[in-house]
């Protein structure tokens, strides 16, 4: 159809007013701005000063574009602050909350984001201030020509109470070398609020011309202003926060260079703050693992090389909506420096406690204050009474990683809700380097699977820096120094389950028998509870000499029959035994990894004898409402023995 004539004049018309009136014509349809992909990545900036906490964002295009305009980015948390560009199609930003707390969720405003990152806000640590302050000062004076180095300092007001002494490195405080002098020098505080300190010893004048300063580690000469400083540290050779009582220390040193042989002075200042959390750089040395879980809590933990944040992100979806955070202990663990090392931490533990949670659920966490963040990883809660749920068990690690890690992997890729480990997890307690290959060789385990532990014969050196600080559990003793985490109980679904500690006395007058006794005569009086499950780790009943504990035969078995025992698991003997006392299994399952054991044997030993296996095992008990079935399975994945029991 051809176009109205009356029509297309009158929009002519129309056209030819706009144009008289505004002297230009109408402006071309707006056409959408396109759509970019953007990169976003979070790290957390902590400015005390004023209460606040910020992540730092840093933001970039992810493909070539034509448009390099601003990002337009919003948050449901918080605000967008001080939005800079630094290079074409990069940007920096702070997102501010204050002292808010929760995910961040980030919306770019007409453009997308790839991998939108996982960003939490959390309140900030109680820091001092966010620069170093200044709390002394110093004056190095300088003789070339009798060769003498001395040092003097004074106090200055910092408002923190800090007591810092400056003095010269001895054995070797300085050491001439022609016209260069390395001075080393000491600042020790006495009084130090916090246990981990940042210090800087800065060098700000010097007297006269001609002298210039080096580092010892060998960066290139500045003629002022050298920093150089370490963390400090307790000399620990258990807990460092426990040891108060020695100071923590920290060295400064200068290669000085100098012309002629008239004196010179050089004057500093000592400045200090407590060091921000270094996610970027914190590195895991223990991976997270968990411990002590129950209905509505779980405990997980982790080591890192450096101080970084100790929190954990978890939900009920991989998303992690919310966020725990929780204690650090650092610690010194390699005592075995000489002298020319300085002291310092080298081993940062992290404990975080999850509470409020509902039982016989299914929960996600992560932890993020590392370089290298995990992916979202799974537990659960404990069941309630009624519920179905299953644990494996095994002991004696020790020594064989080989076998210890295949069977490992085996347990992980079962069905279970924790396990039981019945002692002698590493051959010498007392030497970190074993604790790291554990918890290396059980990480596909403890990642998803709370560790139950009961103490052996070898994890007893050290306990406070290594076991009981790794397994925490709730004691029944927590004043006592030889007791505390050294047994405990818990509840998991119909069944109660006991840890003690054979090497400590199970004589009736002695305090674990006591709180032992008390412990399952409560356990008889709960009307949820079907079974109970002991755990030691020397055997009651064993056929093998190895394995010997008339202690158990003579106080605990008849202890263990008065109070309704469903089954007892213990290790010390490196194979598989099983007993039938008085119709309840007791079971060896001591061929974790440790040296096979096939010594000598005497059937006076244990009347109660079933039958053996000769190798490297582990066990799988599943409990059901009347009964519960213990599957005995070999390094290859074979069921060799099994146990059924039943409960009217």
């Amino acid at each position: 159809m051809r176009p109205d004539a009356s029509a297309i004049l009158g929009r002519t018309l129309a056209l030819a007013a706009l144009v008289f009136l505004t002297g230009c014509p109408p402006a071309a349809p707006t056409r959408p701005e396109p759509r970019r992909t953007l990169a976003v990545i979070g790290e957390p900036q902590y400015i005390p000063a004023d209460g606040a906490s910020c992540l730092r964002l840093f933001i970039r295009l992810l493909e070539a574009h034509s448009s390099f305009r601003a990002p337009r980015l919003k948050s449901d948390l918080g605000r967008i602050q001080d939005l800079t560009q630094v290079s074409s199609g990069q940007w920096v930003a702070n997102l501010c909350a204050g002292n808010e707390t929760g995910k961040v969720l980030l919306q770019a405003g007409g453009d997308t984001i790839a991998d939108p990152p996982s960003l939490y806000f959390v309140p900030p640590a109680d820091y001092p201030a966010s620069e170093p302050v200044p709390v002394a000062g110093f004056t190095v004076t300088v003789d070339p020509l009798v060769q003498t180095v001395t040092i003097a300092s004074s106090d200055i007001l910092d408002g923190y109470s800090i007591e810092l002494s400056v003095y010269l490195y001895d054995p070797l405080p300085f050491l001439f070398d022609g016209d260069t002098v390395e001075v080393g020098v000491v600042i020790e505080g006495t009084n130090t609020p916090w246990d981990l300190l940042e210090v800087r010893a800065e060098i700000e004048t010097i007297s006269r011309r001609g002298v210039t300063l080096d580092n010892p580690d060998g960066r290139d000469p500045e003629p002022s202003g050298v920093p150089y400083y370490y963390y400090g540290g307790f000399l620990a050779t258990s807990r460092a926060a426990a040891l108060g009582e020695n100071p923590s220390s920290w060295t400064a040193g200068w290669v000085i260079h100098f012309s002629g042989d008239h004196p010179f002075t050089l004057t500093g200042t000592i400045r200090v703050r407590l060091p921000v959390p270094a996610d970027d750089r914190a590195g895991f040395r223990i991976r997270p693992f968990l411990s002590m879980a129950a209905s509505d809590a779980i405990a997980i933990a982790w080591d890192t090389d450096h101080e970084s944040q100790t929190l954990v992100v978890y939900g009920r979806d991989p998303g992690c909506e919310m966020i725990a955070t929780g204690t650090e202990e650092r610690n010194r663990i390699n005592e075995n420096l000489g002298w020319t090392t300085p002291r310092y931490f080298d081993s940062f533990f992290h404990r975080v406690e999850l509470i409020g949670l509902q039982p016989d659920t299914v929960y996600y966490y992560r932890v993020l204050s590392v370089k290298a963040p995990t992916s979202p990883q799974t537990f659960v809660t404990a069941a309630v009474p009624g519920r179905a749920f299953s644990f494996g068990v095994i002991g004696d690690t020790r020594t064989g990683d080989a076998y210890h890690a295949a069977l490992i992997r085996r347990m992980a890729g079962k069905s279970l809700n924790f396990y039981l480990h019945v002692g002698d997890l590493v051959w010498n307690s007392g030497s970190e380097s074993e604790w790291l290959k554990f918890f290396h060789i059980e990480a596909p385990l403890l990642k998803n699977h709370p560790i139950f532990p009961a103490v052996g014969n070898h994890d007893t050196a050290r306990m406070d820096l290594f076991y009981r600080r790794y397994f925490h559990p709730d004691s029944p003793f927590p004043d006592s120094a030889e007791l505390r985490g050294r047994m405990y109980s818990f509840d998991w679904g119909n069944s109660h389950l006991v840890s003690i500690d054979t090497d400590l006395p199970v004589t009736p007058d002695s305090p674990q028998y006591q709180w032992l006794r008390q412990d399952l005569e409560t356990a008889t009086r709960n009307p949820d509870r079907k079974f109970t499950f002991v755990l030691e780790h020397h055997p009651v009943y064993s056929l093998f000499a190895h394995g010997r504990y008339p202690d158990g035969q003579t106080y605990l078995e008849p202890l263990y029959e008065t109070y309704d025992v469903d089954a007892v698991f213990s290790g010390h003997v490196h194979l598989y035994e099983r007993s039938n006392v008085l119709g309840r299994p007791y079971i060896t399952t001591g061929g974790g990894g440790a040296p096979t054991d096939s010594g000598e044997s005497d059937p006076s030993f244990n009347p109660y004898y079933v039958g053996s296996f000769f190798g490297y095992e582990y066990l799988i008990v599943s409990v059901r409402e009347h009964y519960f079935d213990i599957d005995a399975f070999d390094l290859k994945g074979n069921l060799f023995d099994q146990v059924h029991y039943s409960k009217p």
